[in-house]
């Protein structure tokens, strides 16, 4: 594969990732907590059919004293519709009444599109918990997900009935001729260095 055919390549799927994760808007529900546990939040406002939220990602997105468990993502693992209630696994420290969340797909401000998420240093980490002065920080699994997902042009509005050939005979082929071009290129690259 030639240098120019490979950058073509590169060119036209930097544009697609670009123009994908522009479109892409986020589908989190926000709400205030009525209540809650390390494993569950319970907010009235929440009226969706049972397990509606079964696979989304919840998050606190502030709490009332400022602490954790504020930007911990979490799968929700269930939902029940008679108390209004989501269960996900363990967070740090108990949701309480009055904390902020969202629920969705993916976290982060209503209306935001999934450029504006990744190109925003915060979600890169997000807080743990506290130790006297230190403050713990760890990597965000939710923003590398998005990342992943925008490097792939796993966009759902791709995923759609009808969408999925598009996948397997466009956009699969196409990923695969990248992947052998960076290999190629690397190879070259290598080959070109050890011969100095």
């Amino acid at each position: 594969m030639s240098q120019k055919w490979f950058a073509f390549l590169a060119f036209v799927w930097v544009v697609c990732m670009l123009m994908g994760s522009t479109f892409e808007k986020h589908t989190s529900n926000p709400g205030t907590a009525d209540s809650g546990s390390f494993t569950s939040l319970t907010d009235s406002a929440l009226t969706q059919a049972e397990d509606y939220w079964e696979g989304k990602t919840v998050v606190i997105t502030e709490t009332t004293d400022r602490k954790a468990p504020a930007r911990e993502p979490r799968t929700v693992t269930s939902f029940s519709a008679a108390t209004n209630t989501l269960y996900f696994e363990k967070m740090s420290a108990p949701v309480d009444a009055g904390d902020n969340y969202a629920v969705g797909d993916w976290f982060g401000l209503t209306g935001q599109s999934k450029l504006q998420y990744l190109t925003s240093i915060k979600h890169i980490m997000y807080e743990e918990g506290e130790t006297g002065l230190l403050t713990w920080v760890t990597p965000n699994p939710e923003y590398f997900k998005a990342l992943w997902q925008v490097i792939a042009w796993d966009f759902t509005f791709m995923r759609g009935e009808g969408y999925e050939i598009v996948r397997w005979i466009v956009l699969m082929p196409f990923t695969m001729a990248v992947v052998i071009g960076l290999i190629m290129t690397f190879v070259n690259f290598a080959q070109g260095f050890i011969r100095r």
